[in-house]
């Protein structure tokens, strides 16, 4: 109740509700008088009475307050208000006046009223079951919606700790295989050994990638923290030509971070020239091909031609230009 009277909207500062949804003063004016409190009980019914006019308003605060002085053992009280609600019940006998109510209440005897009364209260009950029901079964949703949270949680944490001992085995491997190639004759065993660690964790990164978007998001953020990354930045937006020492560490930090992009490149090496293979380095990291011209030192016309031919060489399909940045930053 505290949720729908705060989040709803249906109700006004002084705590009245909508017109049209005055049945709630009867859910408010139960809850209070089975949880025994029976003044707020009793507001809540009359309020119900004297604001809803409709038929079922009408009815439904006659029950409620003829349960409210069976409990207050105000027999006169529970008379009048379960007629009234059996009035009510009647849609000729809910255009009646007050006068007609008292003039049927002659009618009936002490014994139907508790009878009436009794109803009423056996339904409440049924009421009250039905809604600890609900709360249980509120309460299960809630365990298994936390349940599944916490194994996502878990699961992105793992795929996280995955690839990033994934990307430090690489690199160990790599430095290891530097300083190896000093003796390469003599250490051509720990130097294989070493290159199949990296083709084995690379592996690993690819299958992370592919299906775990918790993973491409850190190998995006791994790729944006790298100083050569930075550098590309800067160039692009000055429209200055890279060197080409920055080119061969721009292209071994994405092989890096997206295996998967080295493969695609490495398949279609032979199909496509310099300036292709660079634009395609240049658009996985995010340059605009604006840039890309400067950069290269060629007409946006050309870069943009040339997107549209890359995206049958690298992916057999027809389309635009934007239709190949968009396929080929989704290569892990």
């Amino acid at each position: 109740m505290r949720i729908y009277e705060s989040e709803s909207e249906y109700f006004d500062s002084l705590g009245n509700i909508q017109r049209g949804r005055e049945i709630y003063y009867k859910i408010k004016g139960l809850y209070y008088l089975h949880i025994n409190v029976l003044d707020s009980a009793e507001y809540y019914f009359r309020k119900e009475l004297h604001e809803g006019k409709d038929f079922n308003n009408q009815n439904a605060a006659s029950k409620g307050l003829a349960e409210l002085y069976q409990r207050l053992h105000q027999p006169d009280s529970v008379a009048k208000y379960s007629l009234y609600a059996y009035a009510m019940s009647d849609s000729l006998y809910a255009r009646k006046m007050t006068k007609d109510v008292e003039r049927i209440q002659a009618m009936y005897d002490y014994a139907r009223h508790q009878d009436i009364a009794h109803q009423e209260q056996k339904k409440a009950n049924q009421r009250t079951i039905i809604i600890w029901i609900c709360v249980g079964i509120i309460i299960v949703i809630c365990l298994l919606t936390f349940i599944i949270i916490r194994e996502l949680t878990r699961k992105k944490k793992t795929a996280e700790q995955k690839y990033m001992q994934s990307l430090s085995s690489i690199e160990q491997a790599q430095s290891d295989i530097v300083k190896l190639q000093t003796n390469a004759e003599i250490n051509k065993e720990l130097i294989s050994e070493k290159e199949q660690i990296i083709r084995e964790q690379e592996t690993i990164m690819k299958s992370l990638l592919r299906y775990d978007s918790n993973s491409q998001s850190l190998a995006d953020r791994k790729l944006i923290d790298t100083d050569i990354y930075k550098r590309f930045e800067q160039l692009s937006t000055k429209g200055q030509q890279p060197t080409q020492e920055e080119w061969e560490q721009i292209e071994q930090q994405i092989f890096f971070c997206y295996p998967g992009f080295k493969d695609l490149l490495s398949k279609h090496g032979s199909a496509i020239n310099d300036k292709e293979y660079k634009t395609c380095l240049l658009i996985r990291i995010g340059i605009k091909p604006t840039n890309i011209s400067s950069m290269l030192g060629v007409a946006s016309s050309y870069i943009t031609e040339l997107r549209t031919k890359m995206l049958q060489k690298l992916f057999g399909m027809s389309g635009s230009s934007k239709s190949f940045d968009k396929l080929l930053k989704t290569i892990y």
